[in-house]
């Protein structure tokens, strides 16, 4: 099973030995130019590495706006030398109980659109697709 651990100034250098397959490196968001950021500079952002065995091997940025209940999955990403392994599918589970925990009763998680592998995996632990498109991003939601 993997692990969230949050990012911070002390671990933020592990974020950039993960490497992305090339298709995924577009859609990273800006707020990752390290992810330590997004946790000191916005109340309802947090970033976490996804670690398998103390290893890091990948990331989660994801929105915790307890005021305005929204809980979103913003981004999530596997190295690209543990792709395929299911650890993208542990990880996103990991998340939705963690937002749970937080008090999330709905979950939100946004995929770029055409992303068919992606949607898949969402879909596999429960997510449902809605119709809302923004930006190229499909969203989708998690009812707990």
């Amino acid at each position: 099973m993997v692990l969230l651990e949050e990012i911070n100034n002390a671990n933020c250098k592990e974020v950039k030995k993960i490497q992305l397959l090339e298709n995924q490196e577009k859609y990273l968001p800006k707020e990752f130019i390290c992810l330590s950021d997004a946790n000191e500079n916005h109340d309802q952002y947090e970033s976490y590495l996804v670690y398998k065995d103390a290893q890091p091997i990948g990331f989660v940025l994801l929105q915790v706006d307890k005021k305005n209940e929204h809980f979103n999955i913003l981004f999530v990403a596997i190295d690209k030398y543990y792709e395929g392994e299911s650890y993208l599918r542990e990880a996103l589970t990991v998340s939705v109980n963690y937002l749970i925990s937080q008090g999330a009763s709905e979950v939100g998680a946004y995929y770029p659109q055409g992303n068919e592998e992606l949607e898949k995996i969402y879909r596999s632990i429960g997510f449902k697709n809605t119709s809302l498109v923004k930006e190229g991003k499909v969203y989708l939601t998690y009812s707990n």
